[in-house]
């Protein structure tokens, strides 16, 4: 029987999906899918998602995608300003950053701004916009300015590694005493995830491999050296075609159920924007001082 990650309590099976079986810490909340895939398995999936899955059709949307990074920002700055930590002239690493456009609009409240991202396709067209500011690296890798940094961010990241307190590990190192860690994820602890339970969208191997709670997450920081200091839900305005479409990968069995209903009414939905909720938060941790 395998352990938590985070608390290392057994883990309790509560359902099968795909090929997967998905366990929850009774403790910490975590839901994990085991088996654990391994590097060459995730590696093809995301060329593959690249090229005609999810990421292809994020690029096809890109630019109303980034109305909610901006969003994101905008809120991160306010929460940030309000506890005296300025954006201007902050240092920025953004892990798995896709195409930048996340950081770019960091780079517009004059953050000096880097990006990881390991799809060497991303990582071009997101040189297009921040030259000589992206590198098709991990964090473990130092072809990136060997530096600390103010701020390190990941949205949409930590659910997808194989180790994330490995990640989260380094990512204290590579931050400046009193630095802000901002993650982004999938919360498996809210409401919107019991009640749909295998259904919930975010349940999607092999693309997501852990689903933080947000209590496991907050103990997995605090193992690390972090002192969470926010978090809040995560509601997104996106088209109704982008979030039909990203059913496919994430929620097919949804999609199937909706079909008949939005298929005869896509012209008319397709390119409405709306609020969308998908149990989602975001989250702020400090490096200590000290």
């Amino acid at each position: 029987m395998d352990n938590c990650l985070v608390c290392n309590h057994v883990l309790k099976k509560v359902f099968k999906y795909q090929s997967f079986c998905y366990f929850r810490c009774p403790h910490c909340g975590i839901l994990t899918a085991l088996p654990l895939p391994n590097e060459t398995t995730i590696e093809e999936h995301y060329t593959q998602g690249f090229k005609q899955g999810n990421y292809y059709r994020l690029l096809h949307w890109r630019d109303d995608y980034r109305k909610v990074y901006r969003d994101m920002a905008e809120v991160i700055k306010k929460q940030l300003e309000s506890r005296g930590f300025l954006l201007d002239k902050k240092s920025v690493l953004d892990i798995g950053c896709f195409t930048a456009d996340f950081i770019e609009i960091l780079s517009q409240y004059g953050c000096d701004v880097y990006g990881l991202e390991l799809q060497k396709e991303a990582v071009e067209i997101a040189n297009e916009r921040l030259p000589g500011r992206i590198f098709a690296a991990d964090i473990y890798n130092n072809v990136f300015p060997d530096k600390t940094f103010d701020i390190i961010s990941m949205t949409g990241l930590i659910e997808h590694v194989l180790e994330p307190v490995k990640l989260l590990e380094r990512c204290f190192e590579k931050l400046k005493p009193g630095g802000i860690m901002i993650i982004q994820t999938p919360d498996s602890d809210s409401l919107l995830a019991s009640v749909m339970g295998k259904y919930w969208p975010p349940v999607a191997p092999i693309e997501h491999i852990y689903l933080f709670s947000n209590r496991s997450l907050k103990m997995i920081l605090e193992a690390s050296g972090f002192i969470p200091i926010w978090y809040k839900a995560h509601i997104k305005w996106l088209p109704v075609e982008y979030v039909y479409n990203n059913l496919e990968m994430f929620g097919p069995n949804l999609q199937r159920l909706i079909s008949p209903i939005y298929n005869p009414l896509r012209k008319i939905l397709s390119h409405i924007v709306l609020p969308f909720y998908g149990g989602e938060i975001i989250l702020l941790a400090q490096k200590p001082l000290d």
